[in-house]
């Protein structure tokens, strides 16, 4: 005999003569029936003699008709073999129970007319389980692909050069620009599009995808004032972000400037009176080539070459004085080259002509001098004319000579 881990199964009397009395189901199977030989006996002329048996079993309470000549009715419905369940009506003859499990697991299945199962109704319904489980399953691995195939991650942008803040000088000259590198870093998890690169809000260049990263960019600009940069990536799905804006600052030193505008005046002033001592020295020289030996007039022209002298030498001692710009520093240099050669020309001319014109190497000495000064002169002239054109925007100045 199996054992019942369950609580005791009952029937329970609801209708006929015996109303109201309980049946204990004990043991793995139990006969109904009239005669006395059975497990329950229901005095009912109705009931056959062995009507019914339940057999109980770990996974199912089941109740079988044992031939009996007026059938096993459950809730209604003619049975061959049933499984019980809690609140079945059983109606054997005349007397009606009620079935409780007593906490056993009972299944109810489907049943035909006359008790057989009804497979096709059965399956019916387990198909159509199985298709429903189909259909979520499709729905739902089409919901997981499209959620897949949506791309809805923006890509990620940087301004990688120049750093933020940063300052770039602009030369004073007219015309004048400063080109500033841009570097820009962009990626999407999937697929970039393009980048932007914008410049006080508007778009100045734009990049496709293959031509970075770094996407590279020379920002020209003419303008001393503060620039706004930023940076847009676009990827295939049309999502888009935009890098952190930086500024940069593109300025003018106005106080170098000032400098150089101060200087250039002051060497254009000192040109205009080294020309003046210079027409002075020229003219006396070629009146003493024109002069012979021992005339009364060599005293003079001596005096005036040593004017001439103090004057290239008072300027050699004011140009020491300017500020000089480093930009300017070379033409410095050869100016004061050239006044130094200018001094030293007038102590040859002086000695040549308190020789009264007899001293020869003192002559040949003015022209060696004079040409050595002319000679920086020049390069003065180039390298100052540089400078005022490249850092001022000036043309030529005047020539020393």
């Amino acid at each position: 005999m199996e054992e019942n881990l369950y609580g005791t199964p009952f029937l329970e009397v609801v209708g006929g003569p015996l109303a109201g009395r309980t049946f204990p189901l004990l043991g793995t199977e139990v006969t109904i029936g009239r005669g006395p030989e059975n497990d329950v006996v229901i005095a009912d002329d109705m009931v056959s003699l062995r009507h019914a048996r339940i057999t109980l079993r770990p996974e199912a309470i089941m109740i079988d008709d044992l031939g009996s000549t007026n059938g096993t009715i459950v809730n209604g419905i003619r049975v061959d073999s049933h499984i019980l369940r809690t609140g079945d009506r059983i109606l054997l003859g005349s007397t009606e129970l009620e079935f409780n499990s007593g906490g056993h697991p009972t299944y109810p299945m489907p049943m035909e007319k006359g008790g057989r199962k009804s497979l096709p109704i059965l399956l019916g319904i387990i198909a159509s389980v199985i298709l429903i489980i189909i259909g979520l399953l499709v729905a739902f691995l089409i919901l997981k692909g499209k959620e897949e195939a949506r791309d809805d991650v923006p890509p990620e942008v940087e301004l990688m050069k120049p750093a933020d803040s940063a300052k770039f000088e602009l030369p004073f000259a007219p015309g004048s620009k400063v080109e500033i590198e841009v570097l820009i870093d962009a990626s999407d998890d999937r697929e970039l599009n393009k980048v932007d690169l914008l410049v006080d809000g508007e778009k100045v260049a734009t990049f496709r995808a293959e031509e970075g990263p770094p996407f590279k960019y020379t920002l020209t600009v003419s303008e001393p004032r503060t620039y706004s940069l930023k940076a847009r990536a676009f990827d295939a799905a049309g999502n888009e972000s935009a890098s952190t804006a930086i500024t940069v600052e593109v300025w003018t030193d106005t106080a170098r400037k000032s400098q150089m505008e101060t200087y250039v005046y002051q060497v254009d002033n000192l040109i205009m009176k080294y020309r003046q001592i210079r027409q002075n020295f020229d003219s006396a020289y070629r009146r003493g080539l024109s002069m012979s030996p021992f005339d009364p007039e060599w005293y003079s022209l001596a005096e005036t070459f040593y004017v001439a002298r103090e004057g290239f030498s008072n300027l050699r001692g004011e140009l020491a004085t300017y500020s000089v710009p480093p930009e300017f520093r070379a033409a410095h240099i050869n100016l004061t080259d050239m006044l130094t050669a200018a001094i030293q020309t007038c102590n040859y001319a002086a000695e040549w002509a308190v020789s009264n014109g007899v001293n020869e190497v003192a002559r040949r000495n003015v022209v060696n001098s004079d040409s050595q000064c002319k000679a920086y002169g020049n390069n003065f002239k180039i390298s100052y004319d540089q400078a005022r054109m490249q850092y001022l925007g000036l043309g030529p100045s005047i020539s020393p000579h």
